[in-house]
C-alpha cells in the first residue's frame, strides 16, 4: 500500500488542478504562483550553501 503513495497523491493532485481549470480558478492560481518570479531579476541572484561534508568549518581562514 505505501509504495503507491506518491501515485495516489499525484493521482489526487491531478483531479484538484483539472477540477480548477474547470473551474476557470486555474488561470487566477497560475497568475499568483508565476507572480514572485517577475519580482527576482536572474543577474542578481545569489545562493549559499553549507554543510559539515564540505570540509570547511575546518579551514583556518587566518583571522
Amino acid at each position: 500500500m505505501a509504495e503507491y503513495g506518491v501515485v495516489k497523491a499525484v493521482k489526487a493532485s491531478e483531479g484538484e488542478i483539472l477540477e480548477l481549470k474547470n473551474k476557470g480558478d486555474f488561470e487566477d492560481l497560475m497568475r499568483l504562483v508565476s507572480f514572485p518570479k517577475g519580482l527576482v531579476v536572474p543577474e542578481s541572484l545569489l545562493a549559499v550553501a553549507g554543510s559539515p561534508n564540505l570540509g570547511l568549518y575546518g579551514t583556518d581562514f587566518g583571522w
